[in-house]
C-alpha cells in the first residue's frame, strides 16, 4: 500500500506498475508522473498531481510549504511562506495525525504525522524576548479543514 506519499520529479518516472495489475494500492498521494494510473484510480483514491511545493528540494529540504508556518531544520524555526501546497491536509482521514502541530487531517509527504510537519491553518505566533533572543510559539489547536 503506497499511502500519504508525494512521488514527484523523480528522472525515471514514479511508479512502476503492470497496467493490467488493479492499482487501487495508492491513495491519498501526491503522484507526479503517473502514466499507467487512470483517472479514476486518480480521483477515486484521493490522490493529486499537483505541484507539492517543497520548500528547497535541492538542497533536500522536503518540508511543505505554507502561509501558515514551515519547519526549516537549519534554523531550527518556523518560517511562513507566499503559498501552500496542496499536500497540507490531503493525508487519509482515516490516520491519527500523530504529533503534527496543527489540529488538521494528516500531511502527505516525509514530514506528514511528524512535529514538523506544516501548518495548515493559522496558528498564535508570540515572541518571547530573553536576553535579546525571540521564540516562537505555536499553539496547536485549530480549526480542521473539511
Amino acid at each position: 500500500m503506497i499511502k500519504n506519499c508525494i512521488l514527484w520529479n523523480n528522472t525515471n518516472g514514479d511508479l512502476s506498475i503492470d497496467r493490467y495489475q488493479p492499482i487501487d494500492i495508492i491513495r491519498f498521494s501526491c503522484i507526479q508522473q503517473e502514466d499507467h494510473l487512470d483517472e479514476f484510480t486518480m480521483t477515486s483514491n484521493s490522490n493529486i498531481r499537483d505541484d507539492p511545493l517543497f520548500a528547497n528540494p535541492g538542497s533536500g529540504d522536503y518540508h511543505l510549504q505554507s502561509r501558515y508556518g514551515r519547519y526549516v531544520p537549519e534554523l531550527d524555526d518556523w518560517v511562513t511562506d507566499s503559498q501552500t501546497s496542496p499536500c497540507i491536509n490531503k493525508g487519509d482521514p482515516s490516520m491519527h495525525r500523530g504529533r503534527e502541530p496543527d489540529g488538521g487531517r494528516v500531511n502527505m509527504g516525509a514530514y506528514g504525522g511528524t512535529p514538523y510537519a506544516s501548518l495548515s491553518s493559522s496558528p498564535i505566533w508570540t515572541e518571547v524576548n530573553n536576553n535579546q533572543q525571540q521564540s516562537i510559539i505555536i499553539q496547536t489547536t485549530t480549526d480542521i479543514e473539511p
